[in-house]
């Protein structure tokens, strides 16, 4: 082989290998950097929930209209076992669901409790009367919040486990209950959300 062709197999090898090297790179920053953005709050692509990996379906912005203006108080994004656009498959399936909330503003703990009540006295149909007590259990695990707070709500078949990091102290705890379960996630993707544009935003399925 002559000087000039053993070069130029050198350097096919070494760009094809370069070429790997790159679609190497690619792969593992695909991998490890999808995050979807709102607001300048960035939700991982997954979340692991009880040895299930769960998948990103959408995220959304909670507004307020008061004094004329529309106020920023959260933003959501909701996780599923696989992607769904319609809020009854997402309510009536038993798999596990998370609802991860960040709040942009702060709020005192009567301010929040009377906005759950307020959206879950829409959504809960039927079961009203017999989750009072579920929602008043929920309701106490709540507590002052600031800008930053996140609060991560786990819905499975029989409770709902909360996780509120409030201004001054941390809330943990369950509540029990499959109609409370279904009728809680109800309140930010049933018929009566908090806004349509915010039930679209967690139902997208992208």
């Amino acid at each position: 082989m002559t000087n000039a062709l053993y070069a130029r197999a050198v350097l096919m090898a070494l760009g094809g290998s370069m070429m790997r090297v790159i679609a190497i790179l690619f792969c593992v920053f695909s991998l490890t950097s999808h995050a979807r953005e709102i607001e300048k709050v960035d939700f991982p692509e997954t979340k692991e929930v009880a040895g299930s990996k769960l998948v990103l379906n959408g995220v959304a912005l909670r507004t307020k209209h008061k004094f004329g203006m529309d106020f920023r108080v959260y933003v959501a994004g909701l996780y599923l076992t696989k992607k769904a656009t319609a809020s009854s498959e997402v309510l009536n399936s038993e798999t596990p669901k998370v609802l991860a909330m960040q709040f942009l503003r702060g709020l005192g703990k009567d301010t929040l409790t009377e906005a759950w009540e307020e959206g879950y006295n829409k959504n809960c149909g039927k079961d009203c009367a017999a989750t009072k007590g579920n929602l008043k259990s929920f309701n106490d695990l709540m507590t002052d919040v600031k800008d930053g707070s996140k609060f991560l709500l786990t819905f499975t078949k029989d409770k709902v486990h909360v996780e509120l990091d409030g201004k001054k102290e941390k809330k943990n705890g369950d509540v029990e209950g499959a109609a409370f379960s279904k009728a809680l996630l109800a309140v930010f993707i049933g018929d009566q959300p908090p806004s349509e544009d915010f039930k679209k935003g967690l139902l997208t399925g992208k």
